[in-house]
């Protein structure tokens, strides 16, 4: 008889960490559970960061490839390190925290953002820390890096494809200069987008033409009209 493949689903992991290095390594640390026991993340498992964690500085080391990575919580979680995120998954981003992304990823199934804030926490991170897949926006926020931060800086940009489907909105909030590119990807969808310029440079650079929702664009800077 010839022996025949057996092909392993990816089990549902949820965060835990150890309250040190806090590792998301693939195969080594024990920072996850499974049906409560403690277990390490393999390529291919299913990871969810939610409220049962007390541990929200997450350190990414080497390149764990996730079936998907769902962000739901009320808690506000940090991803950096030296490592990424890569493969074909998928980002979702529920609950009413706050995740900021330190790391440069390169998963290529997209990221959808639901509710809270998403933050770029560095110029790297702007450009390619959401992969390279279309950004769907469910009624959640995206701020880029240098929102908070100095006028005299060109804080890059993003080329992520980007959409607001119909009857959903969307928030993004761009710093005082966005140059290079700027906003790059592409718009598309119905639905309505609130645009938040810090000051004068949040350039945009993608095409926007097939999107044919309704813009809003606000400042976000007191005496700047």
């Amino acid at each position: 008889a010839m022996p025949g493949t057996v092909i392993a689903s990816g089990r549902n992991l949820t965060w835990a960490g150890d309250g040190a290095a806090n590792l998301w390594d693939v195969g080594g640390a024990a920072n996850w559970l499974t049906n409560g026991v403690p277990t390490v993340f393999n390529n291919g498992d299913f990871v969810t960061f939610n409220n049962s964690a007390n541990n929200l500085a997450v350190t990414l080391a080497g390149m764990p490839q996730p079936a998907l990575v769902t962000v739901n919580a009320s808690k506000n979680y940090t991803f950096s390190g030296a490592g990424s995120i890569t493969g074909t998954n998928k980002l979702t981003k529920a609950g009413t925290g706050t995740l900021t992304i330190n790391t440069t990823n390169t998963y290529a199934g997209g990221t959808v953002l639901s509710n809270g804030t998403t933050i770029l926490g560095n110029i790297g991170a702007n450009l390619a820390a959401l992969g390279s897949g279309t950004v769907t926006f469910d009624g959640g926020t995206l701020q880029f890096n240098g929102w908070t931060g100095s006028n005299g800086t060109d804080y890059g940009g993003n080329t992520n494809g980007l959409q607001v489907p119909s009857g959903q909105t969307g928030t993004i909030q761009v710093p005082q200069r966005f140059l290079s590119p700027g906003l790059g990807g592409a718009l598309s969808g119905s639905g309505t987008l609130s645009l938040v310029v810090k000051y004068v440079r949040g350039d945009i650079s993608g095409d926007w033409s097939a999107f044919t929702g309704m813009i809003n664009v606000t400042h976000g800077s007191s005496g700047t009209t």
